[in-house]
């Protein structure tokens, strides 16, 4: 069974050679120049993962992404919404999934995923980069966004509230925890969640809810746009 995290193609090298020594094959993700600084080549800008073994592609990263799952047996679906480097027009795959529920802001998701999410619970939210705004966990969610908490708190099982910022973005003043993070068989933060101020809440919260997570590296945490992990199973 291959272990495959689709990863930014510029994440620091600690990052990707933590992954590999934990077993994963690693698929560098695509240059999208249309898009703004780091944005362009974030997995969860241009990807929207509908399980383990189907992804919906931003159209001009499709070739590039059959290219390196095909042969792992994971469908590469195109979306309908090409990207542009102008809010709202570089949303539509940003969503975020935490089991039956999917959260984004409804009015810009892309077509071809509204039309895979039947039997999904849709929760509508202001902010379009819901992705990169919520860690998803298996029954509930991290967030430094207040109005998301406020909207979807009761929704899951367990949620956290932490304080914005403290995490490095290329091009911008700071990142997102939910795009410094990937949940596979544990939580994996792309740099050292220990360095975080609100660090000491996070743990208890993910020792309370029996979740592991590891820190990548030493390094300050980066937005990377998500660690987006496949398997072949």
């Amino acid at each position: 069974m291959a272990k495959i995290c689709i990863c930014d193609v510029k994440a620091p090298k600690k990052i990707i050679d933590s992954l590999i020594k934990r077993g994963y094959e690693i698929v560098p993700s695509f240059n999208l120049n249309a898009l703004n600084g780091g944005l362009k080549t974030h997995p969860d800008i241009q990807i929207f993962k509908i399980d383990d073994k189907r992804v919906i592609v931003e159209p001009n990263t499709l070739e590039h992404y059959k290219s390196h799952l095909s042969r792992y047996g994971i469908q590469v679906i195109s979306g309908a919404t090409i990207l542009d480097n102008k809010y709202p027009s570089d949303i539509a795959y940003n969503i975020a999934m935490i089991g039956n529920s999917v959260i984004h802001n409804l009015k810009y998701t892309d077509k071809n995923i509204s039309n895979l999410l039947e039997g999904k619970k849709r929760i509508n939210i202001a902010q379009g980069y819901s992705k990169c705004s919520i860690v998803t966990l298996p029954n509930g969610f991290i967030t430094s966004d207040v109005g998301i908490y406020k909207k979807i708190e009761n929704e899951f099982k367990y949620s956290l509230l932490i304080e914005n910022g403290h995490i490095e973005l290329s091009g911008y003043d700071y990142g997102f925890l939910g795009g410094a993070t990937g949940y596979d068989d544990k939580l994996y933060f792309a740099g050292s969640i220990e360095n975080h101020p609100s660090y000491e809440l996070i743990h208890r919260f993910l020792e309370g809810n029996g979740i592991d997570y590891v820190s990548l590296s030493d390094e300050k945490l980066v937005d990377i746009g998500t660690l987006m992990f496949l398997s072949d199973s």
